[in-house]
Parts: C-alpha cells; structure tokens; sequence
C-alpha cells in the first residue's frame, strides 16, 4: 500500500518562499496545508495554488492539524527560535541556509535539536543538482584522478535591490556573498571531496551592500586548492569544475546536458570532445523534458530535496545535509567573513575561539 502524503506548511513565503512552494506542491507525497507569513500579501499566490490556511503567526501554524513537515525559510536571525518552536510542536524540519545568523546560535540549535527525535534537513539544494550527483559520482570513483582544484562561481543580480530585505544586504544578520550564498558553496566543497575545509582566504567588494561580491579561496583538509566567485550584482551564472590529475569535469548548473568530462591531455575544443558534448546532450533531453515541468534543471533541485526529506521521514531515515553540516558550513562562512576583513589567512578552527568574543 502506498504512504498518505505528508502534510506540509511553509513559514515564509519570501523569495525562498517562491522556490520551495512550487516544489512540494509538485510532490504526490506531499499536501501543502498551510502558510505563514507576516505579509498579507504574500499571500496570493499560495491561495492561487489552493492552500487554503494562511497565518501571520507562524505559532498558529504549527498548531494547525495534519502537518508532518515545515520549511522554515525565514531570515536567518529567526532560525533558532522558531525551529526549536517546530520541534516543541513534533514537527521535522526543512532548514533554509545560512542555519542561524551566529555561530553561537548554530552551536545551540544543534545541541537541543538532539532532545527530539524529529528529522532536520539543511536546504543545501546544489546537492541534489543532477550534474553535482553526477561530479560526485566521478570523484568517488576517481575518474577524475587526485584533485588539485575545485572552482565555483555564482553570480544573480536579483539579491541586490532596493526592495530586497535587509537580512540579505548585512553580514551582521547573515547576508552578502560571503555569507549568504557562500555557505552554499562551503558545504558543496566538502560534499564533492568528502573533506573538511581547513583554512580560508579572501577579497570582497562593498559598495551597495556588505561582500555584495567575493572571491573565496580555501584550502581542504585532503590538501586540494578550492575557490568560489560569487556575485549579487552581476549576470547569471552558476558553473562548478574540478581538475584532477587524470581529467577535469564541469560545466553550467543551469545547463540541462551535465558535465563536460575532459581527459588530461585532450583539449575542450577538440572535434572527439565537441562530438561527445552532442552526444551527451541528446542523452540527456528526456531529463531536461522532465524537469522543464518543474521549472528547469536548476529549480528540480528544490523538487528533489525535498523528495529526499519526505522519504527521510516516511522512511524513518537520517536526512542530509543536516544541522551539523550546516554548522560547519557556517563555521568557514564565519571564518571567510573575517578573512575579507581583516585580509589573512584564517584557519577554521580559529572561529570556534573567537565566537564568544
């Protein structure tokens, strides 16, 4: 027999709002009973979707009946108290990132969130990325040989506007490039590789915002080089590459074909690589057909994340990521943040002594 589907209820309904909506009304194994906001007008578009129950105080929905599941996509400086709300109430959890604006918060949340046995899964969407499964994949089998370089770069200009919240333009409340796209890209970091991150640098460029753009460079724990570009103000892009010492792989996440394999010695412009880039985009249109419902390759990602928690917890499995990846994510946001600023090299372990003064 089937499962029912879970119920589910989504406080604040904000630009993440627009992302992770879509996704769980997408989801057969899910029901969107409610929303929470403390702007009415939010409002419209979950009641164009059906969702009949609509609360400015996110306590009323979660005492709403037949919610399993919340997404708690609020500003970050809200995380702490209304997960720890969530769970009081026996509700499991669909984090957005950063998981607190403070280290100090992350460290809390994490040791009472061990109180209940409820299911937390951190809102790191690039993992569910088909073409970062794939990287992934390849790494683990070492297709791709010993790495020496993993490179991001992110860059939207819809975070910086006039209208955008204040959280997403201050680093004191967890925004700008360092932080709040950043902590993405740390977590993807040791997703990829499966190490830790162990010393960060870095330059940011503040003009309209704090770190409205950045680059990140970081040394990992295995000994490979990583860096992140990232922008709030500048053309889309999302473009992630590995080089290894037998091939490198990358290419856009936005792209619907995935990765572009490249032995070492052969070169990308070559006619045996260009070919196999056809090929591979013929293979992977079905997939691309598919996704197109959902909004494309990139937002599927949300749609498949939260498939992953859902069965998490039908399942009665550990989701992933979870808060203590989170955590740590943070913990090299916080320190890249004071590598910008100060201008040095900062090892990740400096920020957990430096956290209370």
């Amino acid at each position: 027999m089937k499962s029912q589907p879970l119920g589910v209820g989504l406080i604040g309904m904000g630009y993440a709002g627009t992302l992770h909506a879509p996704a769980v009304l997408s989801l057969p194994e899910a029901r969107l009973l409610a929303v929470a906001d403390v702007d009415r007008k939010r409002f419209i578009d979950a009641a164009a979707h059906g969702v009949k129950a609509t609360f400015m105080d996110y306590r009323e929905l979660l005492e709403f009946p037949g919610i399993d599941v919340v997404g708690i996509l609020t500003p970050p400086a809200s995380h702490l108290e209304i997960t720890l709300a969530a769970m009081e109430a026996g509700k499991h959890v669909v984090l957005e990132k950063p998981i607190t604006a403070t280290l100090e918060d992350a460290v809390l949340l994490l040791e009472k969130s061990r109180r209940y046995n409820l299911r937390i899964c951190v809102a790191y969407n690039l993992r569910f990325l088909r073409s970062v499964r794939e990287l992934r994949q390849l790494l683990q089998r070492g297709r791709l040989g010993e790495v020496e370089i993993l490179h991001c770069l992110a860059s939207t200009p819809q975070m910086l506007t006039l209208e955008g919240p204040e959280h997403r333009r201050n680093r004191t409340l967890g925004g700008g490039s360092v932080i709040e796209l950043g902590v993405h890209h740390y977590d993807l970091w040791s997703h990829l590789l499966g190490s830790q991150v162990a010393e960060v640098s870095g330059v940011s460029r503040n003009i309209s915002m704090h770190d409205q753009s950045s680059v990140i460079c970081g040394r990992m724990t295995c000994g490979a080089l990583v860096n992140t570009c990232i922008s709030l103000c500048a053309a889309e892009q999302y473009e992630v590459e590995v080089l290894g010492s037998k091939a490198r792989a990358g290419g856009s996440l936005y792209r619907y074909d995935g990765l572009e394999t490249v032995e070492t010695h052969h070169l990308a412009g070559s006619p045996g690589v260009r070919a196999a880039g056809v090929l591979r985009a013929i293979s992977h249109l079905p997939a691309a057909l598919r996704a197109r419902k959902h909004g494309g390759t990139f937002l599927e990602s949300y749609r498949e994340l939260w498939r992953h928690m859902l069965n998490a917890v039908s399942q009665d499995l550990i989701p992933e990521p979870g808060l203590a990846d989170g955590m740590e994510s943070l913990a090299v946001a916080v320190a890249a943040s004071t590598a910008t600023r100060e201008s040095k090299t900062i090892r990740v372990q400096e920020v957990w002594g430096r956290r209370d003064g």
